[in-house]
């Protein structure tokens, strides 16, 4: 259903009066998607009406104006009196701004105010009364925020990024590490900063082939060492995304080289292009989940986890279609792209860390503690571990919001410990544990911290 009425002006006046003469028909899609069809504007006065602007609005209630939530703008061309322009309108439900609810949707005519017309009272008396626009919760992204966690030096051993120094908009001008890919900084291809549920978070989202979003943070062009990269990502059912990670970067040049391209394909299913394969994996829609890759650089390896599963371990020297390439052993950047009009997606909690060779553990200078985000009293912890079976080297990663003592125990399976490794009080561990001296077989590993503690399966074969 709908409302619309047309005031008709019965003075002499010479000027336009742009009306609603049709709201069209509007499809809500998977809740996630607003599709209009058929919306008809008319040139009810008596004078040439130039190009205009419609705004779309959701809000809370059927009395529609600049105040409420606004979607976005269609254009409308010039109209004589008694001429018609017939609009669509195809976007995503957003999530986040405005807060979760049910909401009408309605237009504004010449929502920006460039037309002189002869009545301006009826410019926003079209709207639907049904089916009500349904905004999600984006769900709760358990990184939390902290404005000290922000990426200050592409250089720096140990970083962090959640956004919450930025404001909401655009990226590019506001940060020291992130680039567009043709290092043109607050256009169209620019990444956008949006808030919701108390966190701020980068969107990702494709328009077309000219203005699709195109970010890249740089990392330091690293030839040496270990590192480990994790970030949390978001998807709504549907919606695609895709990253990349580069051995080399130079903006706005033909010439840059890929290491590998992760694909989200919007059907909770995804693959990874490395060395001329593909390896598939899955992964959770509507919910925040973590991609972690580490690397070792020095022993030319990488490893991919998503969502707490092992994915694929791979040459690092490798491209997308090479195998092996040793003179592009080098870790550049990572690139957050939107491929098509049905890409869009979230990304928040950047993490990146050098493992210490001595110890294996998180190198921690005292200037980049104060960049990790803020302690929360909360005893959850998120524990992942890769390759799994394992041959040689098995890795493992603990995550809490709460300063605790860890201790990491491999078990065989009659219930002895083989490995352990124990450290004081930390919020992030990575540890190698080197299985080549165990026999073949099924192990156990523990993860105790604090009061609690996290058994998982391991399978060591040959």
């Amino acid at each position: 259903m709908f409302s619309t009425k047309i005031t008709i002006t019965n003075n002499n006046s010479s000027k336009p009066d742009l009306a609603c003469l049709a709201t069209g028909t509007l499809e809500v899609i998977n809740n996630e998607k607003i599709k209009i069809e058929g919306l008809k504007i008319k040139n009810i006065g008596h004078g040439r009406a130039g190009e205009s602007k419609i705004g779309f609005y959701l809000s809370l209630d059927t009395h529609f104006d600049q105040n409420d939530y606004f979607l976005d703008a269609r254009s409308v061309s010039a109209l004589a009196p008694g001429e018609v322009a017939t609009l669509s309108f195809y976007e995503d439900i957003p999530s986040g701004n405005p807060p979760a609810g049910r909401y009408y949707l309605g237009y504004i005519l010449d929502y920006d105010k460039k037309i002189d017309e002869s009545n301006e009272d009826n410019n926003n008396d079209c709207y639907f009364d049904s089916p009500r626009v349904v905004v999600p919760e984006r769900g709760n992204n358990n990184g939390g925020g902290n404005s000290n966690c922000t990426c200050t030096s592409i250089t720096a051993s140990a970083f962090c990024e959640d956004f919450e120094a930025f404001t909401t908009g655009g990226l590019n001008l506001k940060s020291n590490c992130f680039e567009t890919w043709s290092g043109s900084l607050g256009g169209a291809t620019d990444g956008i900063i949006e808030s919701g549920n108390g966190n701020k978070y980068l969107k990702i989202k494709g328009q077309n082939v000219q203005n699709e979003q195109n970010v890249v943070l740089q990392l330091g062009d690293r030839v040496s060492g270990k590192y480990n990269l994790a970030f949390r990502i978001y998807l709504l059912s549907g919606n695609k995304g895709y990253f990349n990670v580069l051995h080399t970067f130079v903006p706005n040049s033909n010439h840059n080289k890929y290491a590998y391209e992760v694909y989200f394909n919007g059907n909770n299913s995804g693959h990874v292009r490395q060395g001329g394969r593909q390896t598939d994996f899955q992964y959770p829609s509507n919910s925040w989940f973590t991609v972690n890759q580490y690397f070792d650089i020095d022993n030319d390896q990488v490893t991919l986890t998503i969502n707490g599963a092992f994915v694929a371990s791979w040459e690092f020297s490798n491209t997308p279609d090479e195998y092996y390439n040793q003179v592009l052993k080098r870790l550049a950047a990572i690139n957050f792209r939107a491929l098509s009009g049905n890409d869009q997606y979230f990304v928040d909690d950047i993490k990146f860390t050098t493992v210490n060779n001595a110890n294996n553990s998180i190198e921690s200078r005292e200037e980049e503690v104060n960049q990790l985000e803020a302690v929360e009293t909360s005893t959850t912890f998120e524990l992942n571990y890769y390759p799994n079976p394992v041959q040689n080297q098995l890795f493992v990663t603990f995550v809490t919001k709460e300063a605790q003592a860890v201790q990491l125990e491999l078990w065989n399976a009659v219930g002895q410990v083989v490995k352990r490794h124990q450290v004081q009080a930390v919020t992030e561990l990575t540890h190698e544990f080197d299985v080549t001296d165990l026999p073949t077989g099924m192990y156990y590993l523990k993860c105790v911290a604090g009061d609690n503690y996290m058994t998982k399966p391991v399978a060591i074969i040959e």
